[in-house]
């Protein structure tokens, strides 16, 4: 990046989040509540002009830990990254490989209570548990591809979404602290469970999220509908809204076209060196938006299943909150727009792109109420 570019940017990042964002809380309009949470900017985490772990290159995954930091999963070494409270960097360890603390693409990280760390590699496949400064504790084979891990409130249990691609199924796996499976409650493929609401699943499109209780939130994009299943697969209760799903803009869609093609252009690439093969079906793209992306479902600290839904459109993201019990609480909305993100421990952090260069940074608020 050029001094120039980097001198008309560096600003932005440096500019105070409460500048930059506007938090808003709707009541619904059914019910009139008011979602009971605050959240307080914390000074956003991305450098572009340091060589050091404040430069992210791609960020694939990030996790809250339990001293209210967090942990990122980056496309450049070094891949795993800890940042602490107030946002200054940590621990920061592995590298490209297939050996032991290294990586080919760390897909998912989940952050421990005793300050180590659970990383999915979706290339090996594998998961490697590692202690707080990088040491490998053991690394475990795994049949399909682990898509994403996220952690219960309190860091266990760990759900893992694995990726089944030839059959184009998703299944839901709980994980302990040692990586070792301790239920299944999605043991083959979502749509078993979510053909009801008319489209069949695939691994891109599911959302899922892990309770202390080992309760698994799973949704698609498609309607509204979240289905809350028990650790052996049986659903226990469900969330349906009757919300409309929002048009794409036409620049939308081409967007979404060019970033398929790219996929595609790579999976080819990949074919022609010896890795896996690249299908050959028409790129069709719904003109409605989803509902909600793959990564829409958290619990906080309080047990309140938060949803981040594609309602914001761009440069805006809008969270619908509900309590323990299933009962809407309102709608949360930032003036930013998130990619990847997480909560837990008092703290909710989210992935923010720069427009112009695609620099990721790191924005962070202190959760209340």
């Amino acid at each position: 990046m050029t001094r120039l570019r980097r001198a008309l940017v560096r600003p932005l990042l440096a500019a105070p989040l409460s500048l930059m964002i506007l938090l808003f809380v709707r009541a619904d309009a059914t019910t009139g509540q008011v979602a009971p949470v605050t959240l307080d900017p914390l000074p956003p985490v991305g450098c572009m002009e340091c060589e050091g772990p404040e430069l992210f290159g791609l960020i694939r995954a990030l996790d809250v830990t339990p001293d209210g930091g967090f942990v990122v999963a980056d496309r450049d070494p070094p891949i795993v990254r800890f940042f602490a409270a107030d946002g200054t960097p940590g621990a920061a360890f592995g590298r490209h490989g297939e050996g032991p603390g290294e990586f080919r693409r760390a897909a998912g990280v989940a952050a421990l209570p005793d300050g180590g760390l659970v990383v999915s590699d979706m290339m090996t496949p594998r998961l490697t548990i590692l202690g707080p400064d990088g040491d490998v504790r053991s690394t475990v084979r795994v049949d399909g591809a682990i898509m994403r891990l996220q952690s219960a409130p309190g860091g266990v249990p760990i759900a893992a979404q694995e990726a089944q691609w030839a059959t184009m199924s998703a299944g839901i796996h709980l994980v302990d602290e040692r990586g070792a499976v301790v239920a299944t409650p999605l043991p083959t493929s979502v749509d078993r469970v979510l053909d009801r609401e008319g489209r069949p699943a695939s691994p891109g499109l599911v959302s899922m999220a892990v309770d202390a209780s080992g309760r698994v939130a799973v949704g698609m994009g498609h309607t509204y509908s979240i289905r809350i299943l028990d650790a052996s697969g049986q659903v226990v209760d469900s969330i349906v809204r009757d919300v409309a799903r929002t048009e794409r803009t036409p620049e939308e869609v081409e967007a979404l076209r060019a970033a398929y093609s790219r996929g595609r252009a790579a999976a080819a690439a990949e074919a022609a060196a010896g890795g896996g093969g690249v299908g050959r079906q028409s790129i069709q793209i719904d003109p409605l938006r989803p509902h909600f992306p793959t990564d829409a479902l958290a619990w906080d600290d309080a047990g309140r299943l938060w949803v981040r839904t594609f309602r914001g459109g761009p440069g805006r993201t809008v969270f619908d909150l509900f309590s323990p019990d299933g009962a809407f609480l309102g709608e949360i909305g930032l003036d930013v727009e998130l990619g990847l993100w997480s909560i837990g421990h008092g703290l909710l952090v989210g992935v923010t792109e720069d427009p112009d260069f695609g620099v990721h940074s790191v924005a962070r608020w202190r959760v209340s109420g």
